[in-house]
């Protein structure tokens, strides 16, 4: 056989699953899955001696002529799996795109294919059903932290708490790698790779499970969830030390807050995390995600190019779900960038951040729309159908950039030397808007009241405390100070939400800008308008200061 086949003896190929289908593995990790013609000529082809291509297409009885079967072999040789495993050594660093950037930082079968005991405990249903029984009433007890304004979550904490937050909870993330290592060693697989990586921009960790396709469909489910269910029990325990008053309760509570929180976002079946991986191991359906995005796109095409085809008979729910793929990530991306904008749009680095993954997502929509607009010229689409839809499409948009939103930024509350909505930067408020004050903590706390703007900001130096939910005694911060119409006697500090008047999507965006290039951007603080102030007694701003 030809010499641009040696790539053959590097592969190692399973036996044929009830399907008839093959995994396909390079250095003990699982890289490609074939079925039909492809996985019976490249089984073919590792077992005749003499290797020749007539060899192969005799030993499967004339079934693929010797063309297609030469087709087959020069395909699989050329895909990029194949091509990456015949280098030397895997790359530590791999890059996949500007979303996905991987570098591994362990093999984890060093770490746990001798953890006998651990193998055994990671055998069991009863372990997994257990520790999915510690996430349930961990997400309960987180519930109840959120909702209770008494709790340890709505309370301030020192400087150090918060550092023992970020290392406590980056522990506990490897923790939740290491068990998707853990759960698919003992059953019999293998994980080569836990490290970090940039996963749509955002740093996350990762563990490979791929060998897990080797597994039956329920422990390849008892792999994808291992992680979350540790996660979720570990998250468990320390909500209820928290719950019942154990020492650094607030650090407790927020480490349990950021599992539970954890633990949702993974179980989410519409992104590649744990929950989609389970899902397509249970239906033995790799690639469900992209295969449904591609129904949806088929059914959209259809529907603006008749002559284009149809989306193929019972293939509704797969459309269903790659409509839902299509949205889970912008609802997502919306909500994170809605809760920057309101907690750290209003300072510089804040912005620029803001600004910056703006731009990411304009370019993003930028590429999708050419491909669309490509895709839909390919197959003939008639403008009398395209024209309506891009109107449509631009209507919407130009709504969402133009119509005004209420939306209300984060700050603090002091009343020393007088009542004061507090804000690290540059806000946009104006006389009469609603300031609402709560119990300072790392969540807001109780409602305390309600004022109003009363003037224009003036710069100020104020305690940290009085902007962060920190205790750090002593330590003055610069800031700038609007005086506030409230009436909270013995209240020095808090947590104060400034609603902000209703501005569009494109009038914050210039904001953002203006901000980020440290510029003014606050309204002119003009004579206040005094039918926007509630009435009030002439003593009662002098009770308020005390």
């Amino acid at each position: 056989m030809s010499d641009r086949w040696d790539w053959l003896d590097t592969l190692e190929l399973s036996p044929p699953d009830e399907f008839d289908r093959i995994v396909v593995s390079a250095g003990g990790r699982p890289i490609l899955r074939l079925a039909g013609d492809a996985a019976l000529v490249l089984a073919a082809a590792q077992r005749v001696n003499p290797r020749t291509i007539d060899a192969v297409t005799s030993s499967l009885g004339g079934r693929v002529a010797v063309e297609a079967a030469t087709a087959l072999l020069d395909a699989v040789g050329s895909d990029p799996a194949v091509v990456r495993s015949l280098e030397r050594r895997p790359r530590r660093l791999q890059v996949e795109g500007p979303t996905a950037i991987r570098l591994t930082v362990v093999d984890p079968m060093r770490l746990l294919a001798r953890a006998f005991p651990l193998h055994r405990l990671a055998r069991s249903r009863a372990t997994w059903g257990a520790l999915a029984v510690l996430t349930v009433i961990g997400m309960a007890g987180t519930g109840v932290l959120v909702l209770d304004p008494t709790s340890a979550l709505h309370r301030p904490m020192d400087p150090y708490a918060y550092l023992g937050i970020a290392v406590l909870f980056t522990v506990v993330v490897i923790l939740h790698e290491l068990a998707h290592a853990l759960a698919l060693i003992a059953h019999g697989g293998a994980s080569r790779r836990v490290g970090v990586m940039l996963f749509y921009f955002a740093p996350a960790f990762f563990c490979d499970v791929s060998d897990s396709w080797h597994l039956s469909r329920p422990e390849r489910v008892i792999v994808a969830l291992a992680g979350t269910l540790v996660q979720g029990a570990i998250g468990a325990a320390l909500t209820l030390a928290a719950l019942l008053g154990a020492p650094f309760a607030p650090l407790l509570a927020a480490v349990g807050l950021l599992c539970s929180v954890y633990v949702f976002a993974n179980l989410l079946p519409f992104v590649k995390l744990d929950g989609y991986v389970a899902l397509v191991g249970w239906l033995d359906h790799p690639n469900l995600r992209a295969h449904a995005l591609v129904a949806v796109r088929r059914w959209a095409t259809h529907v603006v190019a008749p002559s284009a085809p149809p989306v193929l008979p019972g293939s509704r729910g797969l459309v269903a779900f790659g409509a839902a793929c299509a949205v889970t990530p912008v609802v997502l991306v919306t909500a994170v960038v809605s809760g920057l904008w309101s907690n750290v749009g209003h300072l510089q680095l804040g912005a620029i951040a803001l600004l910056v993954i703006g731009a990411l997502l304009l370019a993003w929509v930028v590429v999708r729309v050419i491909r669309l607009a490509r895709h839909l010229v390919r197959v003939g689409a008639a403008p009398a159908r395209v024209l309506p839809a891009a109107l449509v499409v631009a209507g919407i948009a130009a709504a969402v950039l133009t119509v005004p939103i209420a939306t209300s930024v984060r700050g603090g509350y002091t009343a020393e030397p007088s009542p004061s909505f507090v804000a690290l930067g540059p806000v946009v408020a104006e006389p009469g808007s609603r300031v609402t004050v709560f119990a300072p903590g790392l969540l807001p706390g109780a409602r305390l009241g309600d004022g109003v703007i009363a003037g224009g900001p003036e710069p100020c130096t104020v305690p940290v405390e009085s902007i962060a939910p920190v205790d750090l005694p002593g330590v003055p911060v610069d800031a700038e100070c609007w005086p506030v119409e409230v009436n909270l006697a013995g209240v020095t500090r808090g947590v104060a939400i400034l609603e902000t008047p209703p501005t569009s999507i494109l009038d914050r965006i210039g904001a953002l800008v203006d901000t980020a290039l440290a510029r003014t951007v606050h309204a002119d603080p003009a004579t206040p308008n005094p039918s926007a102030l509630p009435p009030r007694e002439p003593d009662k701003r002098e009770t308020s200061r005390g």
